[in-house]
């Protein structure tokens, strides 16, 4: 896996001369490498729902097809990852539950059978293995402490803002000890919290305005870090003023879509081309640019015409 490139939050020229005040930095995959953790953790998962069949006797058609297992979990999690009623389910009670509605697919289990309550305990078990192994594996990608030590040398304030349900990315946080990096708890946005008060997550500008309170700075003083298309790239078009995106490669072996960008904020802008498409780590299509910073005549150029060629 790729180190953090310690410079990558800052130009050499310098975070004064880009007028850089504040960086925000994605949590999933940017700080973390939670994708790769997650490869293992899933495993670990699929293991405890087989191991869990066989000792309650509900293998009678034959062993756990695993992979067939993890791909149905897969579609059933990507379509409600949490409870979306007004009175939610737990949220590990009911991935739970999907994992035994993807167990079910292959193991017959007549409601109010004895099979059907090995398969509920199997799924219960397939997410209690995952949790439990990511949460005692993840740590912050490597050199990702120094990246944040370098930027805050050079006076940039940082907040992290981070998708996902508030319990999930709370739990990830204190995983990896994320208040020892950022000891001020309102330098941590978690989206799902954001939710919870009727607000939106990334890419809402209404987040990322709240992170520029937080850091005291205006928007186009602002670079954001990320590796989503959908979440990162779109800050652009959410607040249709110049912000700087840098994208980094924490996985060059699988994915190579992600990059480096390092631009100015006010007097230049971005010149980028596609240069192809791949799947990133959460299996989204992603495109992967080449950039190269360029003086625009007109003072202060807008970035909007990148933010619609990556739209």
């Amino acid at each position: 896996m790729s180190e953090w490139p310690a410079k990558t939050v800052a130009s050499r020229a310098g975070a004064a001369a880009m007028g850089l005040k504040a960086v925000f930095l994605d949590f999933d995959d940017t700080l973390c490498a939670t994708s790769e953790h997650d490869v293992l953790a899933l495993e670990a998962a699929t293991a405890a729902a087989a191991s869990a069949l066989s000792e309650r006797g509900a293998l009678a058609a034959g062993p756990v097809d695993r992979a067939r297992l993890l791909a149905d979990f897969r579609a059933l999690f990507s379509r409600t990852p949490w409870d979306p009623s007004p009175d939610p389910v737990e949220v590990g009670a009911w991935r739970g539950a999907l994992w035994a509605r993807a167990l079910a697919l292959q193991v017959p289990s007549p409601e109010g059978g004895h099979v059907a309550a090995a398969v509920a305990a199997a799924g219960a078990a397939a997410q209690t293995a995952f949790d439990g192994h990511r949460l005692a594996h993840l740590v912050f990608a490597p050199g990702a402490r120094a990246a944040v030590a370098h930027a805050r040398a050079r006076g940039l304030a940082l907040v992290v803002i981070t998708n996902g349900h508030h319990r999930v990315q709370r739990d990830k946080l204190a995983a990896v000890r994320a208040h020892e990096l950022f000891p001020d708890p309102s330098a941590i946005i978690v989206g799902g919290e954001e939710v919870l008060r009727g607000g939106r997550e990334k890419p809402s500008r209404e987040i990322f305005l709240k992170a520029c309170r937080v850091a005291g700075c205006a928007p186009n003083e602002a670079a954001h870090v990320g590796d989503s298309l959908a979440t990162d790239v779109q800050v652009m078009r959410a607040l249709l003023i110049g912000v700087a995106l840098l994208l980094f490669p924490l996985f060059q072996n699988r994915v190579p879509t992600r990059f480096v960008v390092r631009a100015t904020v006010r007097h230049e802008a971005f010149a980028a081309e596609p240069s192809r498409r791949a799947k990133n780590a959460r299996g989204e299509t992603d495109v992967a640019f080449s950039f190269s910073s360029r003086r625009r005549r007109r003072r202060g150029a807008s970035t909007r015409r990148f933010a619609r060629r990556c739209g």
